[in-house]
């Protein structure tokens, strides 16, 4: 009797030791398909949540049109929006608008890349400028990917203009705001800057000096110019903060490679007299997803 009972208990044994490889194996399952959604959940935030980032900047003690008495030149609010890459914008437009409203800054600074490919909607990309424009002045340059679309960028630069957006390609515009004398540069994608972009105009008195340009892989010529014209600002994008961020670190930018240099943020000259604040932009491009890296919208307020 005894030993027809062996072969039972043997399969009771090993029904018992199956019951926690299979707990095991649920944990595990379980585990996976919460990470999963935690990460798809980053993502989508990544995607569609922008993020605006507050900067402060000394203009130097430059005066503008109000200096002559001595006064403090009041303070300059300039928001940087760098590659939109229009139709592959995901964040809700509505609520940027909202925002930018609420935020009322002097000037709208748009660095390039504003569409991916000739294939965007212009209804769609007029409809965003004509509801940007009446917000602030808006100034334009474009990016490497306008630049590849040649001439099918051409009604895009036109419908700027249409909509008052002042286009900057390798030119100079002067502007005074609140008080303060502004020369407004603009480079195409991938132009060095050069003296040849300003008029002798701008050099009758000092003013502050901003620079929009696409690629801030740049910055140690931007930063180098001669002090003629040496910009006090550069505004930049291009890099997508990297795309992926790991320890507030981008993993790869175009122009740069793995663990760019340049990758979001501020940057300063050794002097303190020029700064860069590179846009992680808004849009994606060649990767479909952004991760640990949000839509980016610098806020930059410049004081005398």
């Amino acid at each position: 009797m005894g030993v027809k009972k062996e072969p039972e208990t043997e399969n009771k044994t090993k029904a018992k030791s199956k019951k926690p490889k299979r707990r095991r194996v649920i944990l595990i399952a379980l585990s996976a398909i919460i990470a999963s959604a935690l990460i798809l959940g980053v993502i989508f935030i990544d995607d569609t949540t922008i993020e605006y980032e507050y900067f402060q900047l000394d203009a130097g003690g430059l005066r503008g049109a109000n200096g002559a008495d001595g006064a403090s030149v009041p303070r300059i609010k300039i928001a940087h929006l760098s590659d939109l890459h229009f139709p592959k914008i995901k964040v809700d437009t509505a609520k940027l608008f909202e925002k930018l409203s609420v935020e009322k800054p002097d000037i709208i600074a748009v660095t390039g890349d504003l569409v991916d490919n000739k294939n965007y909607k212009a209804d769609e990309v007029s409809e965003f400028i004509k509801r940007l424009a009446p917000i602030a002045p808006v100034f334009y340059v474009n990016g490497n990917h306008e630049t590849k679309i040649g001439e099918a960028a051409l009604p895009l630069y036109e419908m700027l203009r249409i909509h008052g957006v002042t286009v900057l390609f390798n030119q100079s515009a002067r502007i005074t705001v609140n008080g303060l004398k502004i020369t407004v540069t603009g480079l195409i994608n991938d132009a060095d800057y050069a003296l040849q972009y300003f008029n002798g105009e701008f050099f009758a008195e000092p003013d502050y000096k901003i620079l929009l340009a696409h690629r801030p892989e740049k910055w140690p010529a931007y930063s180098a110019a001669p002090e003629a014209i040496r910009p006090n600002l550069v505004l930049s994008g291009h890099v997508h903060g990297g795309q992926f961020r790991v320890f507030g670190q981008g993993v790869a930018a175009p122009g740069q490679g793995l663990f760019p240099k340049y990758d979001g943020g501020l940057y300063k000259t050794p002097d303190g007299g020029t700064s860069m604040i590179i846009s992680r932009g808004i849009g994606a491009s060649l990767f479909p997803f952004r991760f640990n890296n949000p839509p980016h919208v610098p806020m930059v307020e410049v004081r005398g």
